[in-house]
């Protein structure tokens, strides 16, 4: 099964979090509620290193 990969994007500092789209990752880090308010997007990964994001994994 496929995952797809959550970016947590500050678009200020330029910063990024990303963690796998895994109800049980997300869960074990207490991020499930957080998750759900948030507003999504679809972007690529390379998209963010082009624009000089740091990328941070969970």
């Amino acid at each position: 099964m496929y995952n797809s990969v959550l970016y947590f994007i500050d678009e200020v500092d330029k910063v990024g979090f990303s963690i796998l789209n895994n109800a049980i990752m997300i869960a074990e880090y207490g991020l499930t509620d957080y998750i759900s308010k948030l507003k999504m997007s679809s972007l690529k990964y390379e998209d963010l290193i082009d624009q000089n994001y740091t990328i941070n994994a969970l």
